[in-house]
């Protein structure tokens, strides 16, 4: 209150100021303890199956993909959209942007990161989280540093889209509980 009062254009002088605010402090303690005894509001969320979820991302998709005037390619399409909600209900679709130029390591890194650091150990890609293209029915679990390992190099240096993810591609980032790992 005193800093408050410090900036108004009017200052109260300090003896009005304290019995405002003793005045103000019961009214305000008897409208907390009214909240606290009042019946919490239970909160609804909506419950939509896998397959939900996947008619309105794809009916988006669609709808984003159409041709552009004069025949340009929509940016969409240009795209990979990573759907979030798996990992978390408050994240939504994720959009990258010209993925041929970003390579599985910086990609794979940048999700992790930004999403997972929280929830699953460093380096795990593949075997506790995992994206998949639903619509094409394809899980990517051969890239990252697994990927790479297999192959003799340090890190995957391939683009998204030669490791075999398309521009236009819609995936889940999917978590892995112990008995769906690298299936």
């Amino acid at each position: 209150m005193v800093s408050l009062n410090k900036g108004c254009a009017q200052q109260l002088g300090a003896d009005l100021l304290r019995q405002s605010f003793d005045r103000a402090w019961g009214d305000f303690a008897a409208f907390v303890e009214k909240l606290a005894e009042a019946p919490a509001v239970p909160t609804v969320t909506e419950q939509r199956s896998s397959g939900e979820k996947i008619d309105e991302i794809l009916s988006l998709v669609r709808a984003l993909n159409r041709p552009e005037p004069g025949g340009r390619t929509p940016r969409l399409r240009q795209t990979v959209l990573v759907d979030l909600r798996e990992v978390d209900p408050a994240f939504d679709l994720l959009t990258f942007p010209e993925l041929e130029k970003e390579t599985v390591d910086s990609w794979l890194d940048e999700l992790f990161i930004r999403f997972l650091q929280s929830r699953r150990p460093a380096y795990t890609y593949g075997e506790t989280w995992v994206l998949v293209d639903e619509a094409r029915g394809t899980a990517y679990y051969d890239m990252g540093r697994g990927w790479a390992r297999r192959n003799g190099l340090r890190c995957d240096d391939r683009s998204v889209n030669d490791a075999g993810i398309p521009n236009g591609s819609v995936l889940t980032l999917k978590l892995l509980d112990a008995d769906r790992r690298g299936s």
